[in-house]
């Protein structure tokens, strides 16, 4: 149809100047449609008996039409062009069929990719002037046509009916109107169904002639041509330019993109109420309304339920992660949410894959398709015709229960999950608690502790001590440390212990406060002197102690009796008498006994009794002694004897400032920190040397995480009662409702779309699909325009590309509340504004990190064609440039061995994929390497024969072999040549009724994958020469490495590198910023570090991908290039990752390896038994904790995957990504014999059972039983 053809629209200073760049991208000169350049591919010139030149007539083709018609057009050869005739035509030569093969071959592709045909039959040339004064030479009419085979197999054209009839290039014309301003009123209406082609030609002259335009710059030829042409971009050139402002009130979006993409993208739905969704979703709760028919993960259902809640954003979903099976589900939330959806993408291929899905889901029927090259008004009313009598019932009871159920035990185990890492007053949970339990292991039995566990967390996490609890643990230590270097400074580990051991001063600050204890040894060493027989007296019993003051007394008593009477009378001495039988009355019989004693020792022995004890009253007291610190301080010894043995020490000490009496008040105060921790019996222990120095200092910090775990175990019900294999059941009921709920789904799901459908009056709609007359039948867009209320609550989903959104929904009839764009990464946003502008939020998935939209040609370079493209911005680019949020898909299902994404994951996606470790013992896996000796081949293009001729071999080997048959295969070379010389040797070799493998180039292998990609390298250094860094196709370009992980990332289950080249020949030190050539080369290297295999198991360099970007081989464990020799995927350097680890990223990971003591424990149990065991075993953030084979079994070869429940368990963002998901794919997908979960609370209380469970397992799958 016509339309606004002639004519222009506002003027260009009216538009912003984004929709100025939109519009410009759309309608440029590089459109064949604006400059046709025939010759190769592009399209082919066709010669008829009676074309005339120059004169604008156009006779001849009302009969070529006519002829079109009737199906009777064909071909012919006639000198360097291609005839068409009526005539029965002769054996048209080799060069021409090759002309039109190419010609099919093009049309097939374009077709392919956008599911329309694209090939026309050019009627009239219009040659014109640009404003570079270049004559660009443009199409005037075309008729949308097919080739077929013919009689005698001869290719011949038929009308493409589908498309309509003839149609005028519009886009010229609106050319013409911003160049010349040539508007010609009479095209603007212009139909082939009532308008002749002798007319189009006349009103087109007599326009040219009205505007006075200068002779020469305009003029229209009678010529014919077959060539590939588009009309989607200036469809959607019409719609940008008539509709921007609509655009931008309906969408937020484009608003923000084309006044403040600068600025971050601020949304109106509040992100709380979608984390709130997410929440809910993630712990399984009943009231979740999660309508997901295919199994997801956390990652998927976050951006699902993003979507649900109409938020925009970038779905970034890397090779593998599940990207299709997100968007269907995606649809089907918001379907089933009562919102209608705009499904977008360029490529048939990507929206067939997402249709199919949602057809097998159950509700195909609600979403129309108007991308497809079948989108005619027939097939369309078809599809409302399906939808209208689509009918569905469901038992909702029974969804409830199984979702009942599931949310019964999802909650159990999100309980278990919660308990088990539920941090207590001081910050341990019961995970964390053991850890450092493992962490703190002391060497020396320490004493049971007498307080109750909840009494140490409640004095530890409210104490003195403050900070995470690891940090308190090592604050602890810390103490304990001091404490042992105090105490050994005090000389508290000699044998003769500590000289001021009597006290219990714990400041160190008031050790000497006034010179009081100088004094007091002042006085002591007065009293020691050498002639008053005080020595003698350490024979004493209890001399020199508490008794001695009393003992003293009744000395002095009775000696006062014995006082002559002349001195002082009878009556003194009678007094004196009395008091003595009076103190013997009173005092005790040991007091007596020492009186006793003394009473037999010299009177100068006695004095200096009484001096000594009046001194070390004062220095015990100033010291702080009590009784229970004296009797420990002298143990056997007496009093006086321990004071004399230590009086020099004291002396010396005296002399060093009382160093080791303040080591002692320290020591002191470090086992009153103890004490105040709860931890008495250690305090004690330590004080009466019952546990050595030497392993003091663990000893605390293990005691206060004993008691955490305890604790934890005590307090909190699900750990205190958990049971293993109680557990094990309720992980499998939930897997099994979870199973029910989805296949129940594709029941509900359509059900509920047909309970909530509510149609207006659909008589119009009815009355149109009953139309009879095929002349009169509406066409799509008057059909969807005229009845887009009822055919919107008919089907809420719409499925088109960019083209076919502008073609047929008009923008004031048809806006969705969501649209979501597919292969984001390869579409433009000049492609993607329109139908953004369609939808009030807008989600678009791709792959940043993937191919961006190009356009491709040909260039030479000293002679020699090469493929040429140059890369264009995406919408997916431009979202993200525009602070447009993005939610990232992070679980890697496609690599059946992980080593096939490993590279990409460390240099493009930085490792923030989750990729799954294989058992091994599958030698078809992973990465090989195949050397050939390169020959250049003949001709301008640069093929590679030994290399193809090679491949063909190989491809050949593997069909031959009824172990490899059921694999797909593909081959991708780096140039359109080379894959077109292996397509070709293929065919010859192969058998006519062998399918072939998949055979494509670089630039078209996206989206595609297969069990075995087979590179073809193709390029090398000829005899001689250097290998130019230049000189690798489109990988030498910037992005060039973005097309190298698009090829590196196809394959499910291996790689085979075919190379002329060593990665040696990619010069190192000449790649500059060239990020492609640097990745081909570290491939490369790591491609070749892998052993020749055939039989042989798949390795992989421990350490991340075995190779760092300089292309130099990073060995890790496996050694310098080589693999580990293991097969399973290895451990890296970081070690972290496991579910047992403390941060999945392995980010947290302690350099004193405290994450892995649980593991490690476990491992080594397994060991005594005389197990193979490797820790951390995988290449990703995800690991397998650890990999236990029978100790019969061949290295490499793994019999069970053990998983613990640890951070990195925890930190899963849904209850199927921690107890569902890792389990199901390593046993589905990936093939391992056995998984086992290890339950932290069962194996602290049943170690031996769950040791003899994990055996039984390895050795069952060991015996194939």
């Amino acid at each position: 149809g016509g339309g606004n053809g002639g004519r222009g629209g506002p003027e260009a200073e009216e538009l912003p100047d984004r929709v100025k760049k939109w519009l410009s991208q759309l309608l440029d000169l590089d459109n064949p449609l604006l400059s046709l350049k025939l010759g190769g591919k592009a399209g082919v010139s066709v010669m008829t008996p009676d074309v005339r030149s120059e004169d604008g007539g156009a006779p001849w083709i009302e009969n070529l039409l006519r002829a079109l018609e009737e199906d009777k057009l064909t071909f012919r050869a006639r000198e360097a062009s291609v005839l068409m005739s009526e005539a029965e035509p002769p054996q048209l030569s080799v060069e021409a069929i090759k002309r039109i093969d190419d010609l099919e071959a093009a049309a097939s592709k374009v077709e392919a990719e956008t599911g329309v045909n694209n090939l026309y039959l050019t009627l009239g040339t219009v040659i014109w002037t640009n404003k570079k004064k270049k004559e660009v030479h443009s199409p005037f009419l075309l008729v949308p046509v097919r080739l077929v085979v013919g009689h005698g197999r001869q290719p011949g054209l038929v009308l493409d009916r589908a498309l309509g009839g003839t149609v005028l290039n519009y886009c010229l014309m609106q050319m013409l109107w911003q160049t010349f301003r040539l508007s010609i009123p009479a095209l603007d209406s212009w139909s082939s169904s009532s308008d002749s082609v002798e007319g189009a030609f006349q009103a087109f002259l007599a326009g040219v002639k009205e505007a006075s335009i200068q002779d020469g710059l305009i003029r229209l030829k009678s010529s014919c041509a077959l060539a590939v042409l588009s009309f989607s971009k200036f469809r959607m050139w019409l719609d940008l330019r008539d509709h921007w402002k609509d655009f931008m009130s309906t969408s937020g979006v484009v608003k923000h993109l084309i006044e403040t993409p600068e600025c971050t993208y601020e949304q109106e739905v509040q992100t709380a109420a979608a984390d709130e969704a997410f929440a809910a979703a993630a712990r399984e709760v009943e009231s979740a309304d999660v309508y997901c028919p295919i199994p997801y993960d956390g990652s998927q259902l976050k951006a699902i339920l993003a979507a649900a809640m109409r938020r925009s954003f970038v779905l970034e979903g890397p090779p593998g992660t599940g990207k299709s099976q997100t968007i269907t589900n995606l649809l089907a939330q918001a379907l089933a949410m009562g919102q209608t959806v705009l499904f977008v993408a360029e490529k048939p291929a990507a929206l067939d894959v997402v249709k199919s899905r949602l057809q097998a889901v159950g509700i195909g029927c609600f979403c129309l398709d108007i991308h497809s090259s079948n989108s005619t008004p027939d097939a369309l009313r078809q599809q409302l015709r399906v939808s209208l009598n689509f009918e569905a019932t469901f038992d909702e009871e029974e969804y409830k229960c199984v979702r009942k159920t599931a949310a019964a035990q999802a909650r159990k185990l999100q309980q278990y999950t919660d308990e088990l890492h539920l941090p207590n007053a001081v910050g341990f949970s019961l995970w964390s608690a053991h850890q450092a339990c493992l962490r703190w292991s002391p060497d020396v039995e320490p004493p049971d502790e007498d307080e109750e566990p909840s009494i140490i967390v409640e004095r530890v996490g409210n104490g003195p001590l403050s900070g995470p609890a690891r940090c308190r643990l090592e604050e602890v230590e810390n103490h304990c440390t001091t404490l042992v270097s105090e105490a050994r400074d005090s000389g508290f580990d000699t044998i003769n212990g500590c000289p001021w051991g009597f006290s219990r001063l714990t400041d160190p600050g008031s050790v000497d406060d006034g010179g009081l204890v100088k004094q007091c040894l002042k006085g002591l060493k007065d009293a020691f002197k050498a002639d008053n027989g005080l020595t003698s007296l350490a024979e004493v019993a209890k001399a020199g102690g508490s008794l001695t003051p009393r003992a003293l007394e009744l000395v002095d008593a009775f000696e006062q009796t014995k006082i002559v009477d002349g001195i002082f009378g009878r009556a003194y001495s009678l007094a004196a008498w009395l008091r003595w039988k009076a103190l013997q009355v009173r005092e005790d019989s040991e007091t007596l006994a020492l009186a006793e004693a003394l009473l037999q020792q010299t009177p100068e022995a006695r004095k200096a009794l009484k001096a000594f004890h009046t001194g070390w009253l004062k220095l015990s007291t100033a010291l702080n002694a009590d009784e229970e610190s004296l009797a420990r301080w002298c143990g056997s010894s007496t009093l006086l004897s321990r004071v004399e043995e230590c009086l020099p020490r004291w002396e010396d000490d005296e002399k060093c400032q009382f160093l080791k009496l303040g080591s002692w008040a320290r020591f002191l105060s470090e086992l009153q920190f103890l004490r105040g921790l709860g931890l008495k019996s250690l305090a004690k222990a330590v004080l009466e040397r019952g546990i050595s120095l030497d392993g003091l200092a663990g000893c605390a910090p293990f005691l206060i995480a004993r008691a955490c775990r305890d604790e934890r175990l005590m307090a909190l019900e699900t750990l205190r009662q958990f049971r293993g294999a109680r557990h094990n059941s309720i992980v499998d009921k939930f897997a099994e409702c979870i199973e029910k709920e989805r296949k129940l789904l594709p029941k509900r799901l359509p059900a509920k779309l047909l309970e909530m459908r509510i149609l207006p009056e659909t008589n119009a709609l009815l009355r149109a699909l009953d139309w009879k007359r095929k002349s009169t039948v509406p066409s799509i867009r008057k059909l969807l325009c005229d009845h887009s209320a009822v055919i919107g609550a008919l089907m809420p989903c719409v499925l088109a590309s960019p083209g076919s959104v502008a073609r047929y929904l008009e923008p004031d009839k048809w806006t969705f509340d969501l649209v979501v764009f597919d292969e984001a990464s390869q579409t433009t946003t000049a492609n993607a504004v329109g139908a953004m502008g369609r939808g009030r939020a807008v989600v678009v998935a791709g792959d940043s990190k993937q191919m961006p939209p190009s356009r491709s040609g040909t260039t030479g370079d000293e002679g020699e064609d090469e493929d040429v493209v140059n890369d264009v911005e995406s919408i997916l680019d431009e979202f993200r440039d525009s602070g447009v949020q993005d939610e990232c898909l992070s679980w890697h299902y496609r690599s059946e061995d992980e080593s096939l994404i490993a590279f990409s994951n460390k240099h493009y996606y930085e490792n923030r994929l989750s990729s799954f470790p294989a058992p091994s013992g599958r030698p078809e896996l992973g990465i090989t390497w195949r050397k050939v000796e390169g020959q250049r081949g003949e001709g301008s293009k640069i093929t590679n024969p030994p290399e193809a001729e090679a491949i063909v071999r190989e491809v050949r080997l593997r069909l031959s072999d009824p172990s490899e048959r059921s694999r797909s295969i593909g081959v991708v070379a780096l140039n359109k040549a080379q894959a077109d010389l292996i397509r070709s040797l293929l065919r010859d070799a192969c058998a006519s009724d062998q399918p072939l493998p998949f055979v494509t180039n670089l630039e078209s292998v996206q989206g595609d994958e297969r069990d075995v990609i087979i590179i073809s390298v193709t390029y090398f250094p000829e005899p001689g020469t250097k290998l130019s860094h230049n000189r690798l196709g489109p990988l030498c370009n910037a992005g060039g490495e973005r097309r190298w992980n698009v090829l590196i990332t196809r394959a499910k289950q291996e790689v085979v590198v075919f190379s002329s080249m060593k990665p040696e020949d990619i010069k190192e030190e000449k790649l500059d910023e060239n990020v492609g050539a640097r990745d081909v080369r570290s491939y490369l290297f790591l491609a070749r570090a892998q052993p020749q295999r055939r039989g042989n198991g798949p390795t992989w360099p421990r350490g991340g991908d075995g190779v760092d970007r300089n292309g130099g081989s990073t060995g890790g464990e496996g050694g310098e290039g080589g693999g580990s020799g293991d097969g399973a995927g290895s451990s890296g350097s970081n070690d972290g990752g496991g579910d047992g680890d403390e941060d999945s990223t392995g980010a947290c990971v302690s350099t004193d390896g405290s994450v892995r003591l649980h593991r490690n424990e476990i491992a080594d149990t397994l060991r005594k038994r005389g197990y193979r065991v490797k820790e951390s075993v995988g290449l990703s953030s995800f690991k397998i904790d650890l990999a236990v084979a029978h100790s019969a079994s061949p290295a490499g070869i793994w019999q069970v995957a053990v998983l613990l429940d640890g951070k990195g368990y925890q930190k899963r963002a849904t209850v199927r990504d921690r107890d569902v998901l890792p389990k199901q794919v390593l046993e589905g997908l990936m093939k391992w014999p056995r998984v086992k979960r290890v339950w932290l609370p069962e194996w602290l209380r049943e170690q031996e059972k769950v040791t003899d469970e994990i055996c039984e397992l390895v050795d069952s799958a060991y015996r194939g039983t």
